[in-house]
């Protein structure tokens, strides 16, 4: 299987991150948390060399920003609204590379989530996206899609979890619409955990109730409707117009999570982003970052 195909398959777990981020860790039998969340993130990466069939195509630097506010309706449903913006800077490079200035994504989530028994615990999301690209923020039709998740999750110890299940979005090309997602988690001992399956891999030192560093691989991006050419005098490419763009960004590096309280924390990663690639695949035109790029992440959580 393609590289790439191994990047996305991996991506669609962050639909699964996000589920299990509110009603999968709650404890069936515990006090359920406060009803509202909000997660606010914002990540910087350093220019990164493109190339298009081993050919230099400029630089290109990344800020991504997103918002995401979460509300629990019951014991087993809660919804969720999210805004995302990727900020992509070519600086004085931009007569080299076809790519949009700005990707934007808007979702809106429901969950449910069902404990069958104490081993098991049932799961879906779905609802709509829209995600569009290009340098300004008018609404194309083409970019509405579909959002959908079905899994399950195996409590397989009291320190250990497995899900699985399968994702669904329309946004991506079709041989990557649906795919399969898996993911664990452990607690290795009370210092140390581990969670394995992008975006959220990571080795987790627990360095004391409120204080956690950790050893992570991240990735993000997504599938985004290009209505214009952002590029159109450029002959040694095909016409970008009203296609898709597909964007993967796969970060290496630590993190540092202060929990202030049970409700709220503060995140900030740095290290550095080890694959991305750009990828209109209904032209056939690609753009691969070649050496790797430092990055820093700050996220907060806060629940209310």
């Amino acid at each position: 299987m393609p590289a790439s195909t191994h990047l996305h398959t991996f991506a669609a777990l962050a639909a699964l991150t996000a589920l299990t981020g509110t009603s999968l860790a709650q404890n069936p039998g515990a006090e359920p948390p406060p009803p509202y969340s909000l997660k606010a993130s914002a990540t910087f990466t350093g220019d990164s060399s493109l190339r298009h069939n081993g050919n230099a195509a400029g630089d290109c630097s990344v800020s991504e920003y997103n918002a995401t506010f979460g509300m629990q309706l019951n014991r087993e449903f809660s919804a969720s609204i999210s805004q995302e913006l990727t900020e992509l800077d070519q600086g004085g490079s931009a007569s080299l590379a076809a790519l949009p200035k700005h990707l934007r994504s808007t979702s809106l989530k429901l969950n449910w989530f069902h404990p069958v028994n104490r081993e098991w615990v049932l799961l879906a999301r779905g609802g709509p996206a829209w995600s569009t690209a290009g340098d300004s923020g008018s609404f194309a039709a083409k970019g509405l899609g579909a959002e959908a998740l079905a899994g399950a999750r195996l409590q397989l110890s009291p320190t250990s979890s497995l899900s699985f299940g399968l994702f669904y979005k329309s946004m991506r090309r079709s041989s990557l619409r649906v795919l399969p997602f898996v993911g664990y988690e452990s607690r290795i001992s009370d210092l140390l955990s581990l969670k394995l399956g992008l975006p959220e891999t990571a080795l987790t030192w627990h360095l004391g109730s409120a204080l956690d560093l950790s050893l992570q691989v991240e990735a993000s991006g997504g599938g985004y409707y290009l209505e214009k050419d952002p590029l159109p005098n450029l002959e040694s490419k095909p016409s970008l117009a009203r296609t898709r763009l597909d964007f993967t960004d796969v970060r290496a590096g630590l993190a540092l999570d202060w929990k202030f309280s049970p409700e709220s924390s503060l995140s900030l990663g740095a290290g550095s982003v080890v694959y991305r690639n750009f990828d209109y695949n209904d032209r056939g035109y690609e753009l691969k970052a070649s050496g790797g790029a430092p990055y820093l992440s700050l996220s907060a959580r806060l629940r209310f």
